[in-house]
């Protein structure tokens, strides 16, 4: 049940928060009036609130892959340097930056290699949400670059902001992959 959000297409996704984010009708509103908060807030329309509402939705989706890999990440590090710490006198504080944190820094680094790409090539919870709208003010390249080829029909330049996408992430990932490697004594 947790990682429902995983396993739903973001099309889906999409459709779904789209339905709570309706001005007049939506889940949301309607909790907000529930609990006294009288006012029909346009979610997608205001560009402010579309931004958060797009981000929101992103983070909700793909929060349940993040915390499987943390999780997974936690599971396979041995009691040992935990109880020496103990015995030491470190502190839970002292424990999770000098033991946990450096021990789980690869799940880390990864999860957040995968989010960075993710999040440049976002495009179908934009298109069902808001189109790249209000003022284009959600749309990211992958969005920009799909109006350049499918919409203005400018197939050269959509082509050549692809392989933009693609420079951006070889970029990121050699970075992230140069951060995973192990430091040398």
């Amino acid at each position: 049940l947790l990682i429902t959000p995983v396993m739903i297409s973001p099309i889906v996704t999409g459709l779904i928060w789209r339905m709570l984010y309706h001005e007049k009708y939506g889940a949301i509103n309607g909790f907000l009036k529930m609990i006294g908060i009288n006012a029909e807030w346009a979610w997608l329309a205001d560009p402010n609130l579309a931004v958060l509402a797009v981000i929101f939705t992103d983070v909700w989706e793909w929060t349940p892959l993040v915390m499987m890999v943390l999780l997974a990440g936690l599971q396979s590090i041995s009691l040992e340097p935990y109880e020496s710490a103990r015995i030491d006198g470190a502190s839970p504080l002292q424990i999770f930056a000098y033991i946990t944190l450096p021990l789980i820094r690869l799940p880390i680094l990864a999860v957040v290699l995968i989010r960075v790409i993710d999040s440049i090539k976002l495009f179908d919870i934009i298109y069902v949400l808001t189109m790249g709208g209000p003022g284009g003010r959600t749309e990211t390249i992958s969005f920009y670059t799909y109006l350049v080829g499918f919409r203005y029909f400018r197939m050269g330049y959509a082509a050549a902001l692809s392989y933009l996408v693609l420079i951006i992430i070889i970029a990121l990932s050699t970075i992230f992959i140069r951060l995973m490697r192990p430091k040398e004594a």
